[in-house]
């Protein structure tokens, strides 16, 4: 039996919602139960409301979704290259998604530090320290400390989307975990509308 894996944070949500759907294709009518449940996908925003509010009202539909995609395109931007990809549907994405992350890894793009470079100052340790000027220099040590802890954490906490990845072949957690490093040198992206003016 596979292992579940979270998408999103989780916060305070109704029990249905609509969102855009975070591949770009469409709508999606979600439930909270506790974690997040994609109930319904659709391409056509009104209907996605309609269906929300039978949702709401009877806990399900009797619409068959519409699924007519407008196709996009996946830019990425590496270090000498930026290979672009024509996305007709979200499956689509998950396998390029799946292909790109595997490519990574084999190529060794990935590390995940579990120790910070820095060394701890305690705030005990800090309010020992008489001389105001060492005790600001030891205040921002600490808080640079704090900040790279942070940052260790959320990174090994991105590695979980990897690791499902590659364990299961699983283009979804490969596209989290593209999303998650969207902010990491040469790991960016564009997903757009396609259409020959912005090739």
């Amino acid at each position: 039996m596979k292992k579940t894996v979270k998408t999103e944070i989780q916060e305070e949500r109704p029990e249905y919602w609509v969102r855009g759907a975070l591949t770009g294709f469409g709508f999606e009518v979600m439930k909270r139960n506790p974690s997040f449940t994609r109930v319904f996908h659709t391409s056509d925003k009104d209907q996605a409301k309609k269906v929300l509010e039978d949702f709401k009202k009877f806990g399900k539909t009797e619409f068959e979704p519409v699924l007519k995609w407008t196709p996009q395109y996946l830019r990425l931007s590496e270090k000498h290259y930026a290979p672009v990809y024509l996305v007709r549907n979200e499956y689509e994405l998950y396998k390029i998604a799946l292909d790109v992350v595997k490519n990574r890894h084999e190529e060794g793009w990935f590390h995940f530090d579990s120790e910070t470079n820095y060394d701890e100052i305690t705030e005990k340790e800090i309010e020992a320290i008489s001389n105001s000027k060492l005790k600001e220099q030891a205040i921002k040590m600490r808080l640079r400390f704090l900040d790279e802890k942070k940052s260790i954490k959320e990174n090994l906490d991105t590695k979980k989307y990897l690791d499902y990845a590659l364990e299961n072949n699983d283009g979804k957690a490969a596209w989290q975990f593209m999303r998650e490093r969207q902010g990491y040198e040469y790991e960016s992206y564009q997903l757009n509308a396609f259409s020959n003016d912005n090739l």
